[in-house]
């Protein structure tokens, strides 16, 4: 299974950095994020696996690990379908936030297309 780790690019200008989801999903943008990571895991039960890629990237991170121990406010994505944000204690999905994220980005996109062609 590949996962992916994403951080928040700039820890100083984003205000829920290192916050619990409860906190930052009011102001919460993937697009505040950068991959810094990806790798391959064993399929398993997800939490246990969300859980031992915590343990590996706090205790015995990759030497070609870019990014911070893993904290709260990060997220790892699954199979490049479904995101996780490391809360306070455990994992929340976000995926629907992501989503919304990507079909904002699309509606964006088509809608200035349309407007450069009426032009």
């Amino acid at each position: 299974m590949r996962y992916e780790i994403y951080q928040i690019k700039n820890c100083k200008s984003c205000n829920y950095v290192f916050r619990s989801w409860k906190t930052a999903r009011k102001d919460f943008k993937f697009s505040d994020y950068i991959k810094v990571y990806y790798g391959f895991c064993k399929d398993g039960n997800i939490h246990n696996t969300l859980e031992d890629l915590f343990e590996i990237f706090n205790l015995k991170r990759p030497l070609n690990f870019k990014g911070h121990s893993l904290s709260v406010s990060d997220i790892i994505c699954m199979d490049s379908k479904t995101y996780f944000y490391c809360n306070s204690f455990g994992w929340v999905d976000i995926t629907k936030y992501v989503r919304n994220y990507y079909v904002d980005a699309m509606d964006k996109v088509i809608s200035k297309s349309k407007d450069s062609q009426e032009s």
